[in-house]
């Protein structure tokens, strides 16, 4: 039954998705982009800073340059709206008024939960399986997943366009004993197939909330 209700979260997220107005940013229009960037990884976050300034601050916070750079890497990107959700939820008070006032804690759990985006190894749209799914682990050394989720179309499902999804564990407090129980949680991607000059980059919907 939790199976059945996640693939059925996937899907809506997927057909909401589909329902919103393409961005007019070449690389993030809502579909895959085969382009070589001809610059690092980090480089190209750069270039991108209207979507990405939040998360170039929180990798140089971190020192995580050099992992974002890493040769033959696989770096699935999320955009500025994703840290504005994460940051939100946490109801701080006084409220930052710039990502410089976040007390350490905040930075520092930011740089952990960024390292969940960032695997060793280069995965392609085309080195996914149809079915089934390509396991790996993470740069905090947790096992994740990549693979298809296929939205509805016509109310008939696995009829849409298919979309790349990462999921990864994280703790999530239990609902009636607020003790912390690993759980998979999932992010899908609205572009794909950047090549960087060191590795591979995805970029994270932006209806997802950072560390998912």
């Amino acid at each position: 039954m939790k199976k059945n209700l996640n693939i059925i979260a996937i899907a809506l997220v997927l057909l909401a998705g589909s329902l919103m107005s393409c961005q007019e940013d070449y690389y993030f229009d809502g579909g895959l982009s085969e382009g070589k960037l001809n610059v690092t990884t980090y480089d190209f976050l750069v270039e991108k800073q209207r979507y990405f300034d939040t998360l170039l601050w929180v990798i140089d916070e971190n020192n995580l340059k050099d992992l974002v750079n890493a040769e033959n890497s696989t770096f699935f990107a999320p955009q500025n709206g994703a840290f504005k959700l994460f940051i939100d939820k946490l109801e701080l008070d006084p409220v930052p008024k710039s990502l410089d006032e976040l007390p350490a804690s905040v930075k520092d759990t930011l740089g952990l939960l960024l390292k969940k985006y960032m695997i060793s190894e280069e995965v392609m749209r085309a080195d996914i399986p149809e079915k089934g799914k390509i396991e790996t682990t993470n740069a905090n050394g947790e096992i994740v997943s990549v693979f298809f989720a296929t939205s509805p179309r016509g109310g008939i499902p696995g009829f849409g366009p298919s979309s790349v999804v990462y999921s990864a564990p994280v703790l999530i407090p239990n609902i009636n004993t607020g003790v912390p129980e690993e759980q998979e949680r999932f992010s899908i991607m609205s572009t794909t197939d950047l090549e960087s000059t060191n590795g591979v980059v995805h970029v994270v919907s932006v209806s997802y909330t950072f560390g998912f």
